[in-house]
């Protein structure tokens, strides 16, 4: 079993995330709107647990 088989299926959905996350970033820059920040926020913290899932469960099948 090798990294990218607990990672890999994550990838493109944190991607998106992401992506998210910048849009609502770049829209709070533009309008100042606190809906876009706290998106921003929910949004990079479920990304945060996400990651810390994957890194976990990857020490858990002794994968590092």
């Amino acid at each position: 079993m090798s990294w990218d088989t607990v990672r890999k299926p994550y990838e493109p959905h944190i991607r998106n995330l992401i992506q998210l996350i910048d849009l609502h970033d770049q829209e709070f820059t533009r309008t100042g709107e606190q809906f876009h920040l706290e998106q921003s926020t929910r949004l990079q913290f479920i990304v945060n647990n996400l990651k810390s899932y994957i890194i976990d469960k990857e020490l858990e099948l002794k994968l590092y």
